[in-house]
């Protein structure tokens, strides 16, 4: 998918709690065009890292209730549980994460919650992820974690695209 009908498609999916997973080559601009659009519809933005996160950073820090042991999130994590305002919850370079840590994030992709506790309901998750074959560590994602988003995209890069976004950017050609 072109540059400019995956904004079109992330600002409708965003404003519509649809899951997105962006597939594409390296350094194509994936992380660039969730941010852009992120920013224009005037979202929250909370970013997330598989590939350096431990599967334990997707549970919460262990404590106790009482009797109970319970698991309470923090930083993004706990962001996640009292957005009140539209939040997109990125998870960059999905698939060059461990797949401990792949399991850990599908009760987030897939129920909302996080080991019991409820995800706010202005969160919407997106991720993005190099393909597989391109020396950039990918070596697929699984099943389970792709069934969880409502659509997987490729982006695709093409020179006109590039060169309107240079332009409007200011990218200076001399």
């Amino acid at each position: 998918m072109r540059t400019k009908k995956l904004q079109e498609l992330l600002a409708k999916a965003f404003a519509n709690k649809i899951k997105v997973l962006i597939t594409g080559a390296p350094g194509i601009g994936k992380t660039a065009i969730i941010k852009q659009v992120t920013t224009e519809l005037g979202y929250h933005l909370r970013m997330f890292h598989p590939a350096v996160d431990e599967s334990v950073d997707y549970k919460g820090f262990p404590t106790r209730d009482g009797d109970k042991g319970i698991f309470l999130p923090f930083g993004n994590l706990y962001e996640l549980t009292v957005a009140t305002e539209p939040t997109v919850a990125v998870f960059d370079d999905l698939g060059q994460g461990d797949d401990s840590v792949l399991k850990a994030c599908m009760q987030l992709f897939h129920g909302g919650n996080l080991n019991g506790m409820k995800i706010s309901d202005q969160v919407v998750f997106c991720a993005a992820t190099n393909d597989v074959g391109q020396m950039s560590g990918v070596t697929g994602l699984l099943e389970p974690i792709k069934s969880r988003f409502h659509t997987i995209v490729k982006a695709e890069v093409h020179y006109e695209d590039w060169v309107d976004w240079a332009n409007g950017a200011k990218v200076d050609s001399s």
